[in-house]
């Protein structure tokens, strides 16, 4: 498969900024340090405020009783980490990342937004395109689980729809903080002076690393996430703006969690149009705790997709070296 240029890393090549090109991986990796302790300050306050009257509440009830008084702390923690206003503040705070990246660009790399994806022509119907993609491919994924019996059809979820709009932008402001730090930034950074190819490897890479924690987690839903970079990569590299990958992004999140009521990422959903639920122990076909996107099937959708994108020609404005 030749190699080729687009123009985004036509343009980081060009840059004479001292920082492009340089220890790429490791800055990365300050900046995301930077951009998440940042992104953690509105959760913590919200946990904060919202936890402190029962904190000392529980203070008075337990007294010297340590192993009570804990048991309580930790039952108060745990309920306010699954309240809707916490999971909708956290996904919004990742704003925190778009600004980290875009500001690390412009100061120190000297790029311009476009050469980060962030191209205003076009960007709406890219981004209607790229949400009906996302809604699509999580639903062909779901598709055979729920035919096989792998998954059931609980009912109609209890939700208000002013919740689920408020997680819709949730999903919009973190699906594209995730694709413009991780590719619109990164990838086009680490591919100033090495191949394409190598740096949607890197980048899918670090992007896994990144989804490591979470809950649920198992070797297939590692596998996919790094097919779910890739496939986004090439989506992004052909289309040369990084506004149909944030959709996708952000379709696919949204229509598992709160279309039908699944896990996204391990993180469980309480406000969603339908309910759908994992039959027994068979996580490798339904992805368990983790959501549809630890399943195999997602696997197949995934992988068929990033090997169509990999393999359809270059457009002529690309260059093959």
């Amino acid at each position: 498969m030749p190699d080729f240029y687009f123009e985004h890393q036509l343009e980081a090549r060009g840059s004479r900024a001292p920082f492009v090109g340089r220890s790429p991986i490791l800055i990365f990796i300050i900046l995301n340090i930077i951009a998440s302790l940042i992104a953690s300050i509105p959760p913590a306050v919200y946990t904060v405020a919202s936890s402190l009257g029962r904190y000392f509440d529980a203070i008075r009830t337990y007294g010297s009783d340590d192993i009570g008084l804990a048991g309580e702390i930790e039952a108060i923690f745990a309920s306010i980490y699954t309240r809707d206003a916490y999971m909708i503040i956290s996904l919004i705070s990742q704003a925190a990342l778009i600004a980290a990246a875009i500001f690390y660009c412009r100061v120190f790399e000297k790029r311009s937004l476009r050469s980060m994806g962030l191209v205003v022509r076009g960007a709406i119907p890219h981004y209607l395109l790229g949400f009906l993609i996302g809604g699509a491919m999580l639903a062909v994924s779901l598709a055979p689980a729920i035919i096989f019996g792998t998954v059931d059809y609980v009912g109609t979820g209890d939700f208000s729809v002013g919740i689920i709009l408020l997680f819709l932008l949730g999903y919009i402001i973190q699906g594209a903080a995730e694709e413009i730090f991780v590719r619109g930034y990164f990838m086009v950074s680490y591919s100033a002076s090495r191949s394409l190819h190598s740096s949607v490897l890197v980048s899918s890479i670090l992007f896994t690393i990144l989804h490591l924690g979470n809950s649920g987690s198992n070797v297939v839903s590692l596998v996919n996430t790094f097919l779910f970079g890739t496939f986004l990569a090439y989506y992004f590299i052909r289309t040369k703006s990084i506004f149909g990958a944030c959709a996708i992004h952000t379709a696919w999140n949204f229509t598992q969690g709160h279309i039908f009521g699944l896990s996204v990422s391990g993180m469980p959903t309480y406000d969603s149009f339908f309910r759908f639920a994992p039959v027994g122990n068979l996580s490798v076909l339904n992805g368990g705790t983790y959501g549809i996107e630890g399943s195999i099937f997602t696997t197949v959708v995934l992988l068929a997709l990033t090997l169509l994108f990999m393999l359809v020609p270059p457009k002529r404005e690309y260059v093959e070296i």
